[in-house]
């Protein structure tokens, strides 16, 4: 396969994109399982499902009505008909046999659960020219939700009811709580996240000083009691990882400086409150970073690539003599 210069704008479109289906994946997934629960229905994000063989799967949602439905989000923005295959390959990893352990009663359910992509509805239409293409739900994000069921149809009474013709889901009411899937988050937003929580951990002496300082301890267990478990009750939100990673791109942005023996973080007070939109300006950092990266990495290949070929040619030289 040919080397492609890995161009900035490309870079852009890629870590936006990801940034986008972070978002949304929290704001559709969880309003979705409150509306279900206000039905009666119970749904479970991103619960654990096991198959025969022992391997597992972690679906985005599992709907538990009259059948099991298992609902997996595809966020895409591509019309390249690979990228988008892929995403269907994906799909048919759960169409098969799960195994279902049942806490309370202490009993396993086997089942073969319906599956449903729930994607953008502006990029179902290019889902549709595919072939095999599962029961597919295409949804508007806005002041409210709307889900279509655009590529055919649950067979499940209950869950299919509630298209009329379009479900429609209100944002759910706490999702100022939901932060982050057990997925690991896009950088820029895991960092603009925990940037905004810092600010709420600000001591009252330190209120006009230019910085401020912020124990690694108390925003670990303050993020995670400011917006608590929501998937289920033993997984914390914001784990150490994703907070030291977080930690490391703010200080190289220049907002905050992380003594990591210390356990400590002195934050500027000014620099990023002056940025408007904290998000898009922790992305395109993060993008020239990640840029850079890309082009160092495109270079070596080239070299590496370059000291193959020498060889050869110097052997048809030697070929003419």
């Amino acid at each position: 396969m040919a080397l492609r210069y890995p161009l900035l704008e490309s870079v852009k479109n890629e870590v936006t994109s990801e940034v986008n289906a972070y978002i949304h994946s929290i704001t559709v997934l969880s309003s979705l399982q409150a509306y279900l629960r206000d039905m009666d229905i119970d749904c479970y994000i991103e619960m654990r499902l096991w198959k025969k063989d022992g391997k597992h799967k972690t679906p985005d949602l599992l709907i538990r009505s009259a059948n099991y439905i298992v609902v997996d989000h595809k966020y895409t923005e591509s019309k390249n008909e690979q990228t988008l295959t892929g995403k269907l390959e994906e799909m048919k990893k759960y169409d098969t046999t799960f195994i279902l352990e049942d806490i309370e009663s202490k009993s396993k359910n086997e089942f073969t659960p319906e599956v449903v992509m729930l994607t953008p509805k502006k990029i179902v239409k290019h889902f549709k020219e595919l072939l095999n293409c599962p029961i597919t739900w295409g949804y508007e994000l806005d002041s409210e939700i709307v889900i279509k069921q655009a590529i055919s149809a649950v067979k499940d009474s209950t869950i299919s009811s509630l298209f009329n013709p379009n479900l429609i889901c209100p944002v759910a009411e706490e999702i100022s709580k939901y932060k982050f899937f057990i997925s690991h988050p896009p950088l820029p937003y895991a960092a603009c996240q925990i940037y905004n929580v810092l600010f709420t951990l600000s001591p009252p002496s330190q209120f006009f000083s230019p910085e401020f300082e912020v124990k690694y301890d108390v925003i670990l267990k303050g993020f995670n009691e400011m917006f608590p478990p929501w998937i289920r009750r033993e997984v914390k939100q914001l784990k150490v990882t994703r907070l030291s990673e977080s930690l490391y791109f703010l200080q190289r942005v220049g907002w905050i400086k992380w003594f990591e023996t210390e356990k400590i973080i002195i934050v500027s007070r000014n620099k990023g409150r002056q940025v408007g939109d904290l998000l898009s300006y922790l992305v395109d950092k993060h993008v020239k970073t990640e840029h850079t990266k890309r082009v160092k990495e495109f270079e070596n290949q080239l070299k590496k690539l370059k000291a193959l070929e020498t060889p050869k040619a110097q052997r048809k030289l030697e070929d003419f003599r």
